[in-house]
């Protein structure tokens, strides 16, 4: 059985790897591309899924593409996309 510090220690094990995954890059499986292609961000569908239900139905429910690796955005910034990918990442 877990002991309350082993808890703990492995919930901060999983968020510093999720944090690890966003900052990296690595593992992801969609790109959010800005504006006339000349921006680009990577991020991972399930945490974008398990944060947002916008995007939990964009990439997930039935009608979805979900063969879609990219997502075009033509009236935001990549640096706001950005502040809220890094606010959706535990």
């Amino acid at each position: 059985m877990a002991t309350s510090k082993q808890g703990k220690r492995d919930k901060t094990n999983l968020v510093s790897s999720i944090k690890h995954l966003f900052v990296s890059g690595e593992l992801a499986d969609v790109t959010f591309v800005f504006g006339g292609n000349t921006s680009k961000l990577h991020a991972h569908k399930l945490v974008l899924g398990m944060r947002s239900p916008v995007f939990k139905a964009m990439l997930y429910e039935p009608l979805s593409d979900e063969s879609a690796r990219e997502i075009y955005i033509e009236d935001e910034g990549p640096e706001i996309f950005q502040v809220f990918l890094r606010y959706a990442t535990p």
